[in-house]
């Protein structure tokens, strides 16, 4: 039995690892951030940073609709959010500091802040979402994730140049003289 388990960790070690995508990557996180919380928990969704600001918004907006959907933890409004912003002139989602985004909590009434960022570490994306707890500062939970290189997300990520179909090449015959 013990060369059998030790034959399936072998054959696993050599196995490529499953790329994750980024709707996997939102959905682990949500669930990530529903499992260690406490249940009734009220959070804001309050930054993703990225190279784009459309970006930015609809990982904020996919975040915050799985989060409400779940109901495990209660949700405050983006549109809420907007205003207690524009109260304190923070204009885009990329600019909040940490203690911005502490005073922004403690308006709201919020118990965690959940944020997050993209990174283009070349050869892959890093992934990271984490809440943090407003009273303390103190990181309730934090979960990470490399991302394939996805044409869609390369092109949503602003990088120019990038088309979402590889192109087509061909073999001119050369003549024979």
């Amino acid at each position: 039995m013990k060369i059998f388990i030790s034959i399936l960790f072998f054959i696993a070690a050599f196995l490529p690892a499953q790329e994750m995508n980024l709707e996997n990557a939102i959905e682990r996180s949500v669930t990530t951030i529903q499992t260690d919380l406490p249940q009734g928990t009220l959070v804001a969704v309050l930054n993703f940073s990225s190279a784009s600001d459309t970006f930015s918004n609809y990982v904020m907006q996919e975040l915050t609709e799985r989060l409400v959907f779940e109901q495990r933890l209660r949700t405050v409004d983006r549109g809420t959010l907007a205003l207690v912003r524009q109260m304190m002139n923070v204009q885009t989602a990329n600019n909040l500091s940490n203690e911005s985004a502490r005073t922004i909590g403690q308006m709201l009434g919020v118990q965690s802040v959940i944020f997050g960022d993209i990174a283009d570490l070349g050869g892959f994306y890093l992934f990271r979402v984490r809440a943090i707890d407003v009273r303390t500062a103190s990181i309730q939970t934090q979960i990470s994730f490399e991302l394939g290189r996805e044409p869609q997300l390369t092109i949503f990520m602003g990088r120019r140049g990038v088309t979402a179909f590889p192109p087509t090449t061909f073999t001119v015959p050369v003549p024979s003289r």
